[in-house]
């Protein structure tokens, strides 16, 4: 929503897969044929700018760790 608003046609259903222990997996289309993970219903526009500003930051933080 905060990146392409364009691309949002509905809320969406909420999914909540089991998911194997770890949640790094081979195929995770076997895991997510809705492609969605958690409840969609409650996203938002102002929610997305704060996770993309969180995983910016994050990164930053990242590649000034990785250059010292």
């Amino acid at each position: 929503m905060a990146i392409k608003p364009e691309l949002i046609k509905a809320k969406g259903v909420a999914s909540f897969p089991q998911m194997p222990r770890f949640e790094v997996v081979a195929h995770p289309e076997l895991y997510f044929p809705s492609g969605v993970n958690g409840d969609p219903t409650v996203a938002s526009v102002d929610k997305g700018q704060k996770i993309n500003e969180y995983i910016i930051e994050q990164n930053e933080e990242l590649v000034k760790t990785l250059k010292q």
